[in-house]
């Protein structure tokens, strides 16, 4: 089954129902539509979670690696860095996201069927555009509104440390 198929099996959410649902399957594919879509996903460590909070390792290394050299000299031992395992607990926070599509959109499409698929990745570039901004920019507050608002991105762990 190639990804359009796929596709267009998630546009069928139910007889009574004209929305797109997602079991955990069809939502898996969803965010590897988005991974692929994302350049800093693409270089990160995804890890799909099937628990509100999982514990995870992480390997650590020291911000001072490279120091000036000497012709001859080898580095001073008390300069050397070691890699340095430790855990984190990644905490899981619910989104929600809504794009309408009325069905003249879909039936009078010069793409027809390939519509859906096309749809599918236009939702998936903009979801990962939008978490990129995210990883970056966010700043979490007591009560969010915005997306933005519920995590503490790149930015902020940069001017912490």
């Amino acid at each position: 089954m190639d990804k359009g198929q796929k596709i267009a099996k998630v546009f069928n959410g139910g007889e009574n129902s004209s929305l797109v649902h997602l079991n955990t399957a069809q939502a898996d594919r969803f965010i590897d539509y988005v991974v692929d879509e994302s350049v800093i996903l693409k270089s990160s460590r995804v890890v799909r979670m099937d628990t509100p909070q999982k514990v995870i390792g992480k390997i650590g290394i020291s911000d001072k690696i490279l120091y000036p050299a000497q012709r001859g000299i080898g580095l001073d031992a008390g300069k050397r860095t070691s890699a340095t395992p430790d855990k984190i607990t990644l905490i899981s926070q619910e989104v929600i996201g809504e794009v309408r599509i009325y069905d003249d959109e879909v039936e009078d499409n010069i793409e027809g069927v390939a519509f859906k698929q096309h749809m599918m990745k236009m939702v998936a570039k903009k979801v990962a555009n939008q978490l990129e901004r995210v990883a970056l920019y966010a700043r979490k507050v007591a009560n969010p509104t915005d997306l933005l608002q519920m995590f503490d991105g790149f930015v902020k762990a940069i001017e912490a440390n």
